[in-house]
């Protein structure tokens, strides 16, 4: 019982000063806008910003501040340069297609995204056959690219070098993609799940919880949780690749 007690007082509730999960792209690009500048808890005063500044602004603002080698307290430095901008816009990020690729040993799913905009999501059940299981994922994935031709694809890093089988797909997929002259983004699961809350996430429960709130529409999808799991790694990239200095 005390276990339980000590589990539940661990866990972070709405009521937690700061306490914030994203409902939309929007939220959270405010949110990783606002951990950047080290004002975390500030995230709702930062989608405020965004109802009143442009994403462009706020990024120009952004890269203001962190383009001199020393910035003692960036959240007040970026009110500053906000306020100079005097609501003028900078030029609109590119929009680059991205291919997330998430791994596990009976299955791949995959997530297409322009942006903020999902284009397409899949998942492939692999075979009991480890053999099978590696073909198919690598074929998978190759058709994938031939569908939405992408130079860029996010891919979740196998952290257990004892998960031998997903270690093989792993290895075949980012041959496939190697082969393909693909940019690939290894990213771990720990990066996304401080990214889509402040306390950040502890379990992949609570990831698929915030992205099924973002996309109420990958219901639509068959339900898979690892389609969720692909969307969210892949919105991460997208979302980082806009702070890029």
């Amino acid at each position: 019982m005390t276990n339980i007690l000590d589990r539940i007082a661990r866990t972070p509730s709405p009521l937690t000063y700061g306490y914030f999960r994203p409902k939309s792209t929007g939220d959270l690009f405010a949110l990783r806008l606002a951990s950047k500048l080290g004002d975390a808890t500030a995230a709702r005063h930062h989608i405020e910003l965004l109802g009143q500044h442009s994403e462009e602004s706020l990024l120009v603002a952004f890269r203001r501040v962190f383009s001199s080698s020393t910035v003692s307290d960036p959240a007040r430095r970026f009110h500053v340069e906000l306020v100079r901008l005097n609501g003028r816009n900078g030029h609109e990020p590119s929009v680059k297609r991205l291919i997330a690729v998430r791994i596990e040993r009976r299955a791949v799913a995959v997530a297409v995204s322009e942006g903020a905009n999902l284009e397409d999501a899949q998942v492939r059940q692999l075979s009991s056959s480890s053999d099978k299981a590696i073909a198919s994922a690598a074929i998978f994935v190759e058709r994938i690219l031939e569908r939405f031709p992408a130079a860029s694809v996010a891919v979740e890093v196998i952290p257990d070098a004892k998960e031998f089988r997903r270690l093989q797909i792993y290895r075949a997929i980012t041959e496939v993609l190697m082969s393909q002259g693909a940019t690939i983004s290894h990213v771990t699961k720990q990066e996304v799940f401080e990214a889509f809350g402040h306390p950040r996430l502890k379990s992949r429960k609570e990831l698929r919880e915030v992205v099924g709130t973002i996309w109420p529409i990958l219901a639509d999808y068959g339900g898979s949780p690892y389609i969720q799991d692909a969307v969210a790694l892949g919105l991460y990239v997208q979302t980082e690749c806009l702070f890029n200095l």
